[in-house]
């Protein structure tokens, strides 16, 4: 029997993380999701089609505490994958990850790890000519250089600095550049007890993103006052600089909003960097006046991490997209992936392969699994202000989702339309835990972790018994007027709502059991110990 294919929703990649997002350069993609690591890998598409990028698997707590860098690379000796993670618990761990391309199966191994930083790991790098060497930097400025196979570590810490970003020289063995707050960018040499080379000066906010050309012994930087600039890394003075502006008419980053911004060194003429407005530009370094083009605007107002994949660029942004664009085809893709917790999954019963999912990032997504896509998701966040709890297609209607949120918000979208949703005038003063709709697809019930009941709904009967808060509805598919609710009493009530009564009673020994609605009684028994 042939193994199932599974496609997978992953969490999307950390915010304000200048090495949440790293590849082999090649074929692989690591991407930091809150504690955890998410594996990815390029494959080659039909002609015609836009690059495809395929969810692995993911390393789940990865670290105790945020995750915040990584690296990948595939041994030259070695089918498995090597990924290198760091977090803000100051640990920096080696995994072993085990995958085929045929089926579905995904293991990861944490084989080695160290404690050389004491405080939060802020972005770690390849050493320039042995990936299996990992060079890191602490929030306090401390360098850590471990070989991964002899598994020896070299502490070092030169000045004290409040790192954004580090890279290692592609060009000079040692040599890292180092990205801060306040406008620090140094490059600094790592042999033996190691000491700063240059310090360049020309910055006056946080350096956000710095990157290396692959060609030529110079580094590119961008901070936050919009200022990107080239440097040669041997006299440490600026060649080059360039203020970006946003697009007149475009949509600008929320004023309370953290400015973050990002480069990418392509190649030794063409260079790419985020945009004011979340776009992906691609910058030409010719005589030409026109030398800067948008590519796409797929991040919404930010984007975040940008890195090369073979001859491709793959970004991430506050649309909790990863898009991967190809330069040679001018062909784009986008992979959806998921912000917070999932709390309620619904297929639609009139076309079962749409899923309503509910999530912790305050938005709907509509995954259409029928689609020609893998990844065709639609996200409804207008109007939706909290944690979404749960979702309800209507029965007979797929342009009818109904929705609640932790807020007390009840509310009702169609997915293929692009109108906001409806919201019920009035909510509840505690979340919604369930939305139902009634037998006729005319009503829809609620559960409530409160005693309120907005003055929208009126109710046409009151049912009580729980002794604790009513967590989730169903109505009967098959006997009209009849709901079964469960509650944090650890019991389900089974109730006829035409007459307010109720029928049967059962669990509350908090496990799942079949049973039987005529044989259950109208109380609850007394527990045999």
């Amino acid at each position: 029997m042939a193994a199932m294919k599974t496609i997978c929703l992953p969490p999307s990649a950390n915010w304000y993380s200048a090495s949440a997002v790293a590849s082999d350069g090649d074929s692989l993609v690591v991407s930091c999701a809150r504690c955890s690591v998410v594996v990815w890998s390029w494959h080659a598409a039909p002609d015609g089609a836009p690059p495809a990028l395929r969810c692995h698997g993911v390393i789940w707590d990865a670290h105790r505490e945020r995750a915040t860098s990584a690296l990948v690379w595939r041994p030259a000796d070695s089918a498995d994958v090597h990924v290198v993670t760091g977090g803000e618990d100051g640990l920096l761990k080696l995994w072993r990850c085990t995958f085929t391309e045929e089926d579905s199966t995904f293991q990861a191994h944490c084989e080695k790890q160290h404690n050389g930083h004491k405080l939060k790991v802020v972005a770690v790098d390849h050493a320039a000519r042995s990936r299996h060497v990992a060079v890191s930097v602490d929030e306090r400025g401390s360098f850590v250089v471990w070989d991964t196979v002899a598994h020896t570590t070299r502490t070092l810490f030169l000045e004290r600095l409040a790192p954004t970003d580090l890279r290692c020289s592609p060009h000079t063995e040692h040599v890292v550049a180092v990205a801060g707050r306040r406008g620090a960018l140094w490059t600094v040499s790592l042999a033996a007890g190691g000491r700063i080379l240059q310090k360049m000066r020309g910055h006056d906010e946080d350096v956000t993103s710095i990157s290396w050309c692959p060609e030529l012994n110079t580094l590119l930087s961008f901070e936050q006052d919009h200022l990107l600039a080239v440097w040669g890394t041997r006299g440490g003075r600026c060649h080059v600089t360039q203020r970006v502006t946003a697009p007149e008419g475009s949509r600008r980053a929320p004023s309370g909003e953290r400015t973050w911004l990002s480069v990418l060194w392509s190649s030794a003429d063409c260079l790419y960097s985020s945009g004011l407005a979340g776009q992906l530009l691609r910058w030409r370094l010719t005589d030409e006046s026109d030398n800067c083009q948008v590519v796409h605007r797929l991040h919404g107002s930010t984007l975040f991490n940008l890195v090369r994949l073979g001859q491709m660029v793959v970004s991430s942004g506050i649309e909790r997209q990863l898009v991967a664009h190809d330069p040679r085809s001018l062909l784009t893709s986008a992979v959806p992936s998921l912000g917070g917790h999932v709390n309620a999954l619904h297929c639609c019963p009139v076309d079962p392969g749409r899923v309503a999912v509910g999530c912790g990032d305050s938005t709907i997504r509509v995954w259409n699994l029928g689609a020609d896509c893998s990844y065709s998701v639609t996200s409804i966040w207008q109007a939706v202000k909290a944690s979404v709890l749960t979702v309800a297609w209507h029965p007979s209607k797929d342009t009818r989702l109904a929705f609640g949120t932790a807020e007390g918000r009840v509310g009702v979208c169609d997915p293929a339309s692009s109108r906001p949703p409806q919201l019920c005038p009035d909510h509840h003063a505690g979340a919604v835990y369930s939305v139902t709709w009634g037998p006729t697809g005319a009503l829809f019930s609620l559960s409530l972790g409160d005693s309120a009941c907005p003055d929208l709904l009126q109710p046409a009967v009151t049912l009580s018994g729980h002794r604790s808060k009513v967590l989730d509805l169903a109505w009967s598919p098959h006997t009209t007027g009849r709901l079964i609710s469960a509650s944090q009493d650890a019991s389900i009530r089974v109730w006829d709502t035409s007459q307010g009564a109720l029928l049967a009673v059962g669990g509350d020994d908090s496990a799942l059991h079949l049973w039987s609605v005529d044989r259950q009684g109208t109380a609850l028994p007394e527990k045999v110990m």
